[in-house]
C-alpha cells in the first residue's frame, strides 16, 4: 500500500543510507573520473523495468514543494524524495513542474504491479546522475498519485479467490445467473476488476495461456465490444467444462442424469486462419489445428465456431454432427450473402477435415451417399428466433452467451436470456474468467 511504499522509499534513500552511491562522473579520491563499476545487486531489475527507467530522462523534475532535498555522501548530486504524505492529500497540478502524464502513468503501472521493495528500488538504483534523479522523482510522484489504487499481489489472490469460489457454486436453476452477483465482497471484486491501472495483469487463464489485464476487462463494463482475449479466454473455460462434465456423467453412469453431448469450440483464431490468404479459403493453414488440440470431428455431437466479420461483429456457427446440420447464430441480423459465404467456407473445411483425417471413412452409421464423404447436402439455416441485441457493441457478449447455452443444453433451438440480462452476464463472465472455471448447474435443469 501506499504507506508501506513511502516507508520502504525513505529506508532505502534515507540521509543515513550510505549505501545508496549516485554517479555522475566526478573524480574520485584517486583522479580517475570514469565511473565506478556498478554492484553486481544493482543490476537486477527485469528488462522492462530498466527500460522504463532508462526512458525517464527527458521527464522534468517534481517541483521541490513537499520534497527535501538529500545529500548523498558520494557526489554533489542530490536526490529529490518526498516528505511525509497522507494517504488521501491532494496533489496540486502545476503543469510547469509536473512529471510527463505518460510517464507517470507507465510508473503507476510499475508500482502497483511491484511484488517487493527490489521491484521499486533496484531500477533507480541501476541509473546514474541525472537519470536516478529524474527516476526518483517520477517514482515518488507516481506513488503520491497512485494513492487507494495501489494494489498488492494479495490483493490479487484475495479477489481472484473469491470469484472462484462464486464459479464453483452449482446452482439450482439456470435462471440464477441472469440476476446481478450480490455482496460486498463481490463488489469489491468487480471494483478491483475495473478500476485501476489499465495494464495491470489480473489473472492468467491457464486453460487458454492467456493473461488477461485490466485494459481487457474493463470490456465487460457498459457496451464495449469484446476482444480475442477475452472471447478465446472465455471459450477456453466452456471446452474445460464440458470435458469435466462429460467425465463426471461417465463417472456415474448415464443412467442417472441427461447425457452429456461432446461440444468443441474453436478459437476466434481458426476461422480468420482458414480465410487468411489472398486467396480466400486455406484448408492448409488449418489442417494441424484439430490435431494439436486432440479433436476428431466425427466423434464430436457439436462443434462451433466463433466468427468475427470484419473486425466489426461477433457471431457464432454451430455445426451438429448428429443430426447433420449447419447453423448461423446472429444478435443482429446479417445479410443473407454473407452468412451463405461463412457456412459455406465452414462446410468446404469440413469436408476437407474429414476427408484428410479419415481417408477410408465409410458412409455406414452417418447415412451418407456413395463417394467422398460430404456435407454439401446438409441444411444451412440462419436461425432467425434469437435474442437479439439493442446496441452496437454486445455482440461478443450474446455470442458467448449462444455457445455456453448451447454446450448446457446440447441444441440450439431455446434461450434464455435476452438483451435486458447483459448487463448481469457481463458481470458473470467477469468473475468466471477472474475464477477461470464456468458456473455449473444442477443436471436435471437442462
Amino acid at each position: 500500500m501506499l504507506d508501506e511504499g513511502m516507508m520502504a522509499l525513505d529506508s532505502q534513500f534515507g540521509a543515513n543510507n550510505t549505501g545508496l552511491e549516485v554517479r555522475d562522473g566526478s573524480a574520485n579520491r584517486d583522479g580517475d573520473t570514469s565511473p565506478k563499476r556498478e554492484p553486481a545487486g544493482t543490476r537486477r531489475c527485469g528488462d522492462q523495468s530498466r527500460a522504463l527507467m532508462q526512458s525517464l530522462d527527458t521527464v522534468d523534475l517534481v517541483s521541490s514543494s513537499g520534497t527535501e532535498a538529500v545529500n548523498s555522501p558520494s557526489s554533489e548530486a542530490t536526490l529529490i524524495r518526498p516528505t511525509s504524505i497522507s494517504r488521501r492529500e491532494h496533489i496540486p497540478r502545476r503543469a510547469s513542474v509536473q512529471p510527463n502524464t505518460a510517464k507517470v502513468v507507465d510508473m503507476i503501472d510499475l508500482v502497483s504491479c511491484s511484488e517487493s521493495e527490489d521491484d521499486l528500488t533496484e531500477p533507480v538504483m541501476s541509473l546514474r546522475g541525472d537519470k536516478q534523479e529524474h527516476a526518483q522523482a517520477s517514482l515518488d510522484h507516481a506513488l503520491r498519485r497512485l494513492g487507494s489504487l495501489s494494489v498488492t499481489r494479495t490483493d490479487r489472490e484475495t479477489f481472484c479467490g473469491l470469484a472462484s469460489q462464486v464459479s464453483s457454486i452449482r446452482m439450482r436453476w439456470r435462471t440464477e445467473r441472469l440476476a446481478p452477483p450480490t455482496g460486498e465482497k463481490l463488489n469489491d471484486v468487480l471494483k478491483w476488476a475495473f478500476r485501476g491501472p489499465q495494464k495491470y495483469p489480473l489473472v492468467t487463464v491457464k486453460a487458454a495461456k492467456i493473461t488477461l489485464q485490466r485494459e481487457d476487462m474493463c470490456r465487460l463494463r457498459g457496451s464495449s465490444w469484446l476482444n480475442d482475449e477475452l472471447v478465446n479466454s472465455y471459450v477456453a473455460l466452456l471446452n474445460a467444462r464440458n470435458a469435466a462434465r462429460r467425465e463426471e456423467n461417465a463417472s456415474c453412469g448415464h443412467n442417472s442424469r441427461p447425457c452429456v453431448q461432446r461440444v468443441y469450440c474453436f478459437t476466434s483464431f481458426f476461422y480468420a486462419r482458414l480465410n487468411a490468404t489472398k486467396a480466400g479459403y486455406d484448408y492448409d493453414g488449418v489442417r494441424r489445428w484439430t490435431t494439436r488440440a486432440k479433436v476428431d470431428v466425427l466423434s464430436t455431437d457439436i462443434l462451433l465456431i466463433p466468427v468475427n466479420l470484419g473486425n466489426t461483429h461477433w457471431v457464432l456457427v454451430s455445426i451438429n454432427m448428429r443430426r447433420q446440420s449447419i447453423h448461423y447464430l446472429d444478435s443482429m441480423s446479417s445479410p443473407d450473402s454473407l452468412s451463405s459465404f461463412v457456412m459455406a467456407s465452414l462446410a468446404r473445411w469440413l469436408d476437407d477435415e474429414v476427408n484428410n483425417k479419415h481417408p477410408g471413412a465409410t458412409e455406414s452409421g452417418l447415412n451418407r451417399a456413395a463417394g467422398p464423404w460430404s456435407c454439401s447436402s446438409w441444411p444451412r439455416k440462419v436461425l432467425r428466433h434469437l435474442p437479439r441485441q439493442r446496441d452496437g457493441g454486445s455482440c461478443g457478449v450474446f455470442m458467448l452467451m449462444f455457445a455456453e447455452s448451447i454446450e448446457w443444453q446440447g441444441h440450439d433451438r431455446e434461450f434464455d436470456f435476452n438483451h435486458s440480462h447483459i448487463p448481469a452476464l457481463r458481470q458473470r463472465v467477469c468473475l468466471e474468467l477472474l475464477g477461470e472455471r464456468l458456473c455449473t448447474y444442477e443436471p436435471c435443469v437442462s
